[in-house]
């Protein structure tokens, strides 16, 4: 079974448990450097930040809130799908953006959709997020979101535990 495919191929290739349901993609736990932009393209280790970012590879990298502040105000930038409602509504990014971020992530890895692509109900285009949330918050209705191609081979409890992370 293959669970998605990214730009550097197969992202999981194996058989989930009931008791695991923790995909990982290549890259993960890699230290980052980030080199500042230097007009007079000179090297040296002024160059090097040491940022605190709070999301990354969702289409929005952006350095959020750190020693207890609150929200970062920002222009508003990102992928559609991704971007919590508050974040896009304000343009204030909290640390709660992330965690919503994050149950998008989750909300593809079951259902094998994008995010960022628009989905029609009744002829009314919706995001991700909102074409699945009803199928989410009652058990009956989550196997018709689940990736088609697991054909049914999947743990259900995994996949419970898995729309309560989301919601």
């Amino acid at each position: 079974m293959i669970i998605g495919e990214g730009a550097l191929g197969k992202v999981f290739k194996g058989r989930l448990d009931s008791v695991t349901f923790a995909p990982w993609k290549a890259g993960d736990g890699l230290s980052v450097a980030i080199k500042k932009s230097n007009p007079d393209n000179t090297q040296g280790p002024k160059e090097w930040q040491n940022y605190n970012a709070k999301l990354s590879d969702f289409g929005l990298a952006r350095l959020g809130p750190v020693n207890g502040e609150s929200h970062v105000s920002t222009g508003i930038a990102g992928t559609y799908g991704y971007m919590a409602p508050e974040y896009m509504a304000t343009g204030r990014l909290y640390v709660k953006s992330d965690v919503y971020a994050f149950g998008v992530l989750m909300l593809e890895i079951i259902t094998g959709l994008s995010a960022s692509a628009d989905y029609n109900q009744n002829g009314t285009r919706r995001n991700l997020v909102e074409w699945a949330k009803p199928f989410l918050t009652n058990i009956k209705g989550l196997p018709r979101i689940i990736d088609s191609r697991l054909d049914q081979d999947y743990p259900t409890k995994g996949v419970i535990k898995a729309a309560e992370l989301i919601l």
